[in-house]
């Protein structure tokens, strides 16, 4: 089988709202993704998860992060930070992306 027929029969990804009950899984792809960035312990890097995209006082469910699922394993994240900012003096919503990663095997 070519590599282009391996990439065609794979599935899809399924791509969702990222939930608390994610960021375990969510810090352990980062973990993967960026290992010169590293948490004293997992659980360190799973609270700064939780503070950044559950507790941070900007946050707005109508601007999700999301992430992508494969085999019912995280396989990409896609994280949104919503901002307050203001445009020609006036309030705008608006948000920025950030550590976009996808899992590679």
């Amino acid at each position: 089988m070519s590599q282009v027929s391996a990439i065609v029969r794979r599935r899809a990804a399924a791509v969702r709202v990222f939930a608390e009950d994610d960021v375990p899984a969510a810090a352990a792809l980062f973990g993967r993704a960026y290992p010169q960035h590293r948490w004293a312990s997992q659980a360190a890097c799973e609270s700064y998860f939780r503070e950044m995209f559950f507790d941070n006082p900007w946050r707005d469910p109508e601007l999700p992060s999301w992430i992508a699922e494969e085999d019912g394993r995280i396989s990409g994240f896609y994280r949104v930070m919503p901002r307050p900012m203001r445009f020609r003096g006036r309030p705008i919503r608006a948000a920025v992306t950030c550590q976009t990663r996808m899992r590679r095997d």
